[in-house]
């Protein structure tokens, strides 16, 4: 769990990310996700 909450709070430190408390997600627009996925390809694989 202490490993999940590091990966959202530092997605929502980064330029282009938010957080919709209603639904207790990151959100960013599509480019945001492409650019950040493209540069962390193998980080991102439990995510996606």
């Amino acid at each position: 769990l202490k490993k999940d909450f590091t990966v959202v709070k530092k997605l929502r430190e980064q330029s282009g990310f938010g957080w919709d408390n209603t639904l207790k997600i990151v959100i960013a627009p599509p480019d945001v996700w492409e650019k950040y996925i493209n540069v962390r390809t193998t980080k991102c694989d439990g995510w996606l």
